[in-house]
């Protein structure tokens, strides 16, 4: 595991997501502002700007299988991206809230959305076809218990379920089938110390992750977890205390593994093992060779060799790019980090 390539950027991007070529990237930096990015030699260059959101972007979701974008503020309002005669146009999103959106997040089939409010609700948002524009359904706090801001979303990748955590300090699984009777009920509900930061299921649908402010990793694995959630049942809980600071984005690789990084400005990998949480592994950087016989000029090296991994600053969003690496940038970083598994 190791630093695979570091990109200097335009802008400052504080979230990402990748095209379906992995070659393309949407990135949010200040203002609302968006900018679609391609890779040109060791750079990233603009390729289109998209300007719509009024105030800052909380949230972007690049489904690669639909290729369309959907993005979300603290304006209120989301939008969904599409390529046409190569231009991005946004198509209008009926959120109906009153408060701001934090996070939003595609579906694993790409047929519908989930945005996150400061409102305590969930809205699960799908296309009409007949007025061209992509309604909203709300999860109520009342169904769904949440009692704060919710600040990270996951889908299950069966499309019927999805996990969301909050500021009220709990991580619940909600199911997200529309035509369920129990639509918008909470399922399960685990406690943390903290606000939950970020949240990920695994791609065997058997486990889900989160981690809290307070730098606690929890993995819950369910006992015939499958396409069918109503056959959910057993599950264990197992929580690990990080001797660092608090992770702020994740996800599971293809060997279920967990990857994460934060408020420590480095990646992490943990291995889960008999369903608990293995110590972190740190991804490998070269550091530069500080060569001065000058005292002054070797200290000033020696702190600039000590962040050659590339950021300053906490990674707040991190994405896989491939089976076989991720992403990561911070904000304040005029750059972004490729990293290979």
């Amino acid at each position: 595991m190791s630093l695979g390539k570091k990109y200097t950027t335009p802008v400052l991007p504080a979230l990402h997501s990748w095209g379906p070529d992995f070659k393309s990237v949407c990135v949010a930096h200040s203002k609302g502002d968006l900018e679609i990015l391609e890779l040109s030699g060791d750079k990233l260059k603009v390729k289109h700007s998209l300007r719509s959101h009024k105030h800052r972007v909380t949230g972007i979701d690049w489904h690669q299988g639909k290729n369309r974008i959907v993005t979300c503020g603290e304006d209120r309002n989301a939008y969904v991206w599409s390529f046409e005669n190569g231009e991005w146009k946004p198509a209008l999103v009926v959120l109906r809230v009153n408060r701001a959106a934090l996070c939003c997040k595609w579906s694993p089939d790409g047929e519908q959305f989930a945005v996150g409010t400061s409102a305590k609700t969930i809205q699960l948002c799908q296309y009409d076809k007949s007025n061209n524009f992509w309604i909203s359904q709300s999860i109520s706090a009342k169904k769904s218990k949440v009692k704060s801001a919710v600040l990270t979303l996951s889908w299950h990748p069966n499309n019927l379920l999805i996990a969301a955590g909050g500021s009220d300090f709990k991580c619940r699984v909600l199911n997200a089938d529309v035509k369920s009777k129990q639509f918008g009920e909470a399922m399960f509900e685990f406690p943390s110390i903290g606000f939950v930061n970020c949240v990920a299921w695994s791609l065997n649908k058997t486990q889900l992750a989160f981690s809290s402010q307070s730098a606690q990793l929890t993995v819950v694995s369910f006992d015939g977890a499958n396409d069918d959630y109503s056959k959910f049942e057993s599950h264990e809980v197992h929580t690990k205390q990080l001797k660092g600071l608090p992770l702020t984005s994740m996800f599971f690789d293809v060997k279920g593994n967990l990857i994460g990084a934060g408020h420590d400005h480095k990646p992490y990998k943990f291995a889960i093992k008999d369903n608990k949480i293995q110590d972190p592994t740190e991804f490998e950087v070269k550091k530069a060779e500080v060569k001065s016989t000058n005292m002054f000029k070797q200290m000033r090296n020696k702190k600039k060799s000590n962040t050659v991994a590339g950021h300053n600053f906490a990674v707040m969003d991190v994405k896989g790019f491939s089976d076989t690496g991720f992403s990561t940038v911070a904000p304040g970083d005029n750059c972004l980090v490729k990293w290979n598994l």
